[in-house]
């Protein structure tokens, strides 16, 4: 593993958050350092997962047409972690299987 190469490394068991910091304070970025939470990397099965929910509830909805009796959902806020949060609006929802 990359994170525990001593030459990159030193100390590479000890919890030293420092070493990702220069004497000023500001962020070094360690070329060696692939983080595997951002972006694309953050999980690999995430853009199939999503792909899987979409394609799962098109054909959901894809059996109903929609009438004029709703179905009223009130506004949500959910915390999504990693100090994000997201919000729902309200929606009104008509459907009538097929």
């Amino acid at each position: 593993m990359i994170s525990k190469e001593l030459k990159i490394f030193p100390n590479p068991y000890n919890f030293e958050p420092r070493r990702h910091l220069a004497e000023d304070g500001t962020f070094v970025r360690i070329e060696e350092v692939i983080p595997f939470s951002m972006g694309k990397r953050q999980c690999l099965g995430e853009s199939i997962a999503r792909m899987e929910l979409f394609l799962f509830l098109a054909n959901l909805f894809n059996k109903f047409k929609e009438i004029g009796s709703s179905i009223f959902m009130e506004a949500m806020e959910e915390n999504g972690g990693e100090g994000m949060k997201f919000r729902f609006p309200p929606v009104e929802i008509n459907f009538h299987q097929l």
